[in-house]
């Protein structure tokens, strides 16, 4: 996975990115324990906290952790951003997290690594396009299905535009339209709201087929609806960078 533009570091002084993701829970609040490694020891020593993970699998932040008592003050008194109006700093948040297109790529975790509070925010899912481009359909099925499952349930209904390109479709583009491969990630994903395609497949169908690219999109877009996606719209780009 490559964002195209770069992607806000990691916290240092947040929980681990690194581990397997909190338990999900259906019903209600549950304690786990956490291990914080204290890095500015000479000799790094690891101390157990609890933290109560929420229904939708994120870490409830109700209450500062002890062990984050510290670093929050320090934000609160130093940070120029946390200085803000709640509403600018909220809005130069998102911003910062997100208008990437992220491409999805198999055995990559920088997505994860990307953000420091990836259990305590779903900016990282809800502000980006995931792309998923591995040439074969099949595999693209197989790489969102498995990424799917190390997601909390607030990141899944988070994410609402998902892409991919002209090495998904290639030169079978129609056969994969009929295959209905492409529109499967509706089954995984709860609330997508666009899929994203290049211009450019609009250009390859209106040469063979002889209609303009308004006719196309139309054409496109009803075939998606009747695969059972009434919901999700279709967006073409003319450049996908």
């Amino acid at each position: 996975m490559t964002p195209h533009k770069n992607s806000t570091p990691p916290d240092p002084k947040s929980p681990s990115v690194f581990g397997p993701a909190p338990s999900k829970v259906s019903n209600s609040k549950q304690l786990v324990s956490s291990k914080v490694r204290d890095r500015t020891l000479s000799h790094p020593v690891e101390e157990t906290y609890k933290m109560t993970i929420l229904k939708n699998g994120l870490v409830g932040m109700e209450h500062t952790p002890d062990h984050l008592v510290e670093t929050v003050k320090c934000n609160a008194e130093q940070s120029p951003l946390l200085h803000l109006p709640a509403e600018p700093r909220k809005m130069t948040w998102e911003l910062a997290m997100g208008r990437q297109r992220v491409q999805m790529r198999i055995y990559d975790d920088e997505f994860a690594e990307s953000f420091g509070q990836e259990y305590t925010s779903i900016f990282g899912c809800s502000r980006n396009i995931f792309e998923f481009n591995n040439g074969n359909p099949l595999d693209n099925y197989g790489l969102m299905h498995a990424w799917a499952e190390t997601l909390a349930p607030a990141h899944l209904n988070a994410i609402t535009d998902v892409g991919v390109d002209e090495a998904w479709f290639g030169k079978n583009y129609v056969f994969y339209c009929l295959l209905g491969s492409p529109w499967r990630f509706t089954s995984i994903l709860p609330a997508p709201k666009h899929l994203h395609l290049p211009s450019s497949l609009l250009t390859a169908r209106e040469d063979y087929l002889g209609k303009g690219k308004e006719q196309e999109a139309r054409f496109i877009q009803n075939l998606f609806e009747k695969r059972g996606n009434a919901n999700v719209k279709v967006v073409f780009h003319e450049d996908p960078a």
